[in-house]
Parts: structure tokens; sequence; C-alpha cells
């Protein structure tokens, strides 16, 4: 299963996501797209979906409570997100934490958090989506490396909870 979380408005690209989502969705039809999050462009892709003959494989959430969130984050296998900027991403560090595998621009601080790569998929503006498809689709079709990157991405995010953030200022106090 593939996801976007976010704002469906221009700036955080949707409809990359859903151009990608489409490309992928060529080579493995039983694929599934969420994409989660209110926001103008939510009518359009839906539109784009019906036209494309993928309204049954694409869902449009809308704005929706931090549990229903968390249960896609688990179940999704990819975060497709191509975001223009980030401060910090909170998409893609919440998709980790789950071991969705983020396919994200290179923005703000996300190549550190995705290891330059080894935990996640780093695209750049001028990509093309059947380029960025191809990778996708051949990290999917190696089952194992596939299930290491997602427990890397795992792993790494982990290690940044509040838990440990409370720590770490007690320490400081």
């Amino acid at each position: 299963m593939f996801m976007f979380s976010g704002v469906l408005e221009e700036h955080k690209q949707p409809l990359v996501a859903y151009q990608l989502f489409k490309t992928i969705a060529q080579a493995a039809p039983g694929a599934r797209m969420v994409f989660c999050g209110g926001g103008y462009l939510q009518p359009v892709i839906e539109q784009m979906a019906a036209a494309d003959g993928l309204a049954a494989h694409v869902h449009c959430t809308g704005s929706i409570p931090k549990d229903e969130m968390k249960r896609h984050y688990q179940s999704a296998h990819f975060l497709l997100f191509q975001s223009k900027s980030e401060g910090w991403p909170k998409a893609v560090a919440e998709s980790m934490f789950w071991g969705a595998i983020p396919v994200t621009r290179e923005v703000s601080i996300v190549p550190e958090m995705l290891g330059q790569g080894e935990r996640g998929i780093l695209t750049k503006p001028n990509d093309a989506v059947a380029a960025m498809a191809e990778r996708v689709l051949a990290l999917w079709n190696d089952k194992a490396a596939c299930q290491h990157m997602s427990t890397l991405c795992m792993e790494w995010s982990r290690e940044f909870t509040l838990d440990k953030f409370e720590a770490d200022l007690k320490k400081l106090i």
C-alpha cells in the first residue's frame, strides 16, 4: 500500500504523488493509494483517479483523527511525498516510525533523516515520474531489501521519541 500524508495543496505536490502512484499501479495492478489530508486538490485527485480507472485503488480520507492516521501509516509500505519544502518533515518522520519507506524530495533535513538514501528513496525536483516509479518498483520487487529498508527506517526514527527528548532535556537542566 502507498500513502500520502499532508494537506492536498500545490506546495505539497499531491498531484505528483498521484502521477507516481498511477505509474506504479500500471506495473503493480493490485496496488492501493490513500491520500490522508484535506485540501482543494482532493476533488481533482478523485476525478483523475476516476478518469484513469483507478477509483477503486485510490482513496482520499480528508482530514482524519490521529488514531486513524496511525492505522494508515501502519499498513503503508511507502510514503509518496514530493513536497517542495519542509520545516520539520513530520510526515516523513511518522512514516519511518511505522516502517513505511519514504519516497521524498531532497529538502530540509530529509537527506540526513534518510541516511542519504539508506532509509528511503530520495528524489530531486527534476526527476521524471517514470524514473521515480522505476526505483520504487525495483525496491518493491526485492522483498528482502524492502524489509531491510523498512527496518532501518523504524530503528532510526524510534531513537527520537518524546520520552527520549524529555530525558535529554532533564539532563541539560
